[in-house]
């Protein structure tokens, strides 16, 4: 990988971490990546976008990062922990899966000591999830970071491309 800054920053500290190879965007076998990633850097969040769920380059492999706390789902997932807005769902060896109880029905937290356990964890989330024809994997977008010892991953799901926010000319636009 090659750690750049981002060219079009949305975050202060905006990075781009681009495949050194040139291979379409992909989350399959590069998860673990990620992982090591917020470990390694465990004051950013890191993140992706599918090809088909916001991902500017489609084309080519990335990840995005940005210091840790400017991300308020993120935020307020870690606040919610002990809280009723997860819901405790199942576990895989030391992962666990809850459901984010807030804002939208698609969200869904992993936690793991084990970056193993994290990646058996999501590709069993992402195996459930709607593939559509001529799709290479579940629309969705993922935001992974590392507190203290554990993984947490947030696995947002989509239903489109681009929200209508996006196109809207009125006072709800984006």
């Amino acid at each position: 990988y090659h750690i750049l800054v981002n060219p079009y920053p949305i975050f202060p500290d905006h990075l781009v971490i681009a495949a050194a190879k040139h291979t379409d965007q992909s989350i399959w076998h590069r998860y673990i990546d990620m992982l090591d990633l917020a470990c390694k850097y465990d004051d950013f969040t890191f993140f992706y976008n599918g090809p088909k769920s916001g991902a500017s380059a489609p084309d080519h492999h990335h990840f995005q990062a940005s210091p840790k706390g400017l991300i308020p789902l993120c935020e307020d997932v870690d606040r919610s922990l002990d809280s009723s807005t997860l819901t405790y769902l199942t576990s895989v060896q030391d992962a666990r899966l809850y459901h984010y109880d807030r804002f939208t029905t698609g969200v869904f937290v992993i936690c793991s000591e084990t970056a193993k356990s994290a990646a058996k964890m999501f590709y069993r989330l992402l195996d459930c999830a709607e593939l559509r024809e001529d799709d290479t994997e579940p629309q969705f977008n993922l935001f992974t970071y590392h507190v203290g010892k554990e993984f947490r991953s947030v696995v947002v799901f989509r239903s489109r491309h681009r929200s209508h926010h996006y196109f809207s000319e009125g006072p709800d636009h984006l």
